[in-house]
């Protein structure tokens, strides 16, 4: 009633005068509009030119208002209204600029309203949900080796975000400074790490090379059968990769002290460096 007035959403305009979070959803169209299908009942509810409800569509990529008028009918246009007797009944000015509108198969209207429908990459229709929705748009990359290491059923959630920021590199440790475009008066030389004072942090330094970390993983190793495995990122996951999918002993409690003992590290680097606060290992 207020934002639409009749139209369709996806012949909607974006204007400086709309409120921000209208124009960002104006701005998803996009992205959303290829799994967005109008499923035609009776053809009433589905915009001719707009909505996407055969492969062709949106049909107003081929025809300009102007030609549509010209042939006296109007942008508010349904399916329904250019079907007679089962057949198209386009215009032959139409059929000439986009031959193509021939070749669209002809629904079969029947007495039900049309029905919006998620349409999946695979070309099959489902009732929309957020499952479908993430599935589709989310977005994707090669499966790492670790990944049963950070989320399993058991993680605990703070924990296991922060193992993964780990396993990614994406930690803001000191020796990212740079990338960041710190401010050139900033000397980097004289940054230390705030657990052991020896040198720059960095993911490999802190998970388990400084010497205060590393007392951590030696005082907590024995606990899930570790007791062999060096303090060094890289042989931690070796060791876990083999058994990560495994729901023994060994291999969940073993994760959740990992992603403990790094969750905690961090905290700790963190406290002494923003609020000067100091625990033992």
């Amino acid at each position: 009633m207020y934002k639409l007035k009749d139209r369709t959403l996806w012949d909607i305009r974006p204007k400086a005068s709309m409120s921000w979070g209208w124009r960002k959803l104006l701005q998803l169209r996009e992205i959303v509009k290829p799994f967005l299908w109008k499923q035609v009942g009776n053809g009433l509810q589905t915009s001719l030119w707009y909505d996407t409800w055969c492969d062709q569509s949106p049909l107003s990529n081929y025809l300009s208002p102007r030609m549509i008028a010209r042939e006296g009918y109007n942008l508010r246009m349904c399916v329904a209204d250019v079907i007679e007797d089962g057949a198209w009944v386009w215009p032959q000015a139409w059929l000439l600029k986009a031959p193509n509108l021939a070749n669209i198969p002809v629904p079969l209207l029947i007495d039900r309203e049309d029905q919006m429908r998620w349409r999946d990459g695979s070309g099959n229709m489902h009732v929309f949900s957020v499952k479908h929705a993430w599935e589709a748009l989310r977005p994707r990359n090669m499966e790492v080796p670790w990944y049963r290491i950070v989320w399993f059923s058991h993680c605990i959630p703070r924990n296991a975000f922060t193992l993964w920021l780990i396993m990614r590199r994406s930690l803001k440790t000191q020796d990212k400074l740079r990338p960041w475009d710190v401010g050139p008066n900033t000397n980097l030389a004289s940054l230390r790490c705030p657990l052991c004072d020896t040198q720059r942090d960095s993911h490999e330094h802190l998970f388990f090379k400084c010497s205060f970390s590393s007392k951590v993983w030696l005082l907590i190793q024995n606990l899930a059968g570790m007791d062999n495995v060096h303090p060094i990122l890289e042989d931690i996951m070796s060791w876990f990769i083999p058994i990560a999918a495994k729901r023994t002993f060994d291999s969940i409690v073993g994760k959740l002290l990992f992603a403990a003992a790094a969750y905690h590290i961090w905290i700790e680097r963190n406290n002494r460096l923003f609020k000067n606060a100091r625990r033992s290992p």
